[in-house]
């Protein structure tokens, strides 16, 4: 997640970037990392989840071009899913574009005994 990845401080500068932002917009950032890292775990490789700053460059670009107005929103193949309230539909419309492509969902993959 660093642009110093390799070089031993980019994960102490990261946090300190982070520290400086207000207590609702860190708490918010960490959901959405934590909610990619339990997608990516769930549909195991067959989902690829860019997270997007928005004040960047590529970010500008995308909030023009989607006319993206709230956060989080999510693009999956150029359609918007805004807000977590519109998880579900979103989650929905994964699963329903992996079983097109024939990729097994998380309840048709065993898991080995625990």
């Amino acid at each position: 997640m660093s642009n110093q990845a390799g070089l031993g401080i980019g994960d102490k500068v990261h946090n300190e970037e982070i520290n400086e932002y207000p207590e609702w917009l860190r708490e918010e950032y960490l959901r959405v990392c934590t909610w990619a890292r339990e997608v990516a775990e769930r549909y195991r490789g067959a989902v690829l989840i860019r997270i997007v700053d928005p004040e960047s460059l590529v970010g500008i670009w995308r909030l023009i071009r989607h006319w993206i107005r709230r956060y989080p929103t999510f693009l999956v193949d150029g359609q918007k899913f805004v807000g977590w309230e519109s998880e579900p539909e979103l989650l929905a419309e994964v699963e329903r574009r992996l079983q097109a492509r024939g990729w097994p969902l998380p309840s048709e993959v065993e898991t080995p005994p625990g």
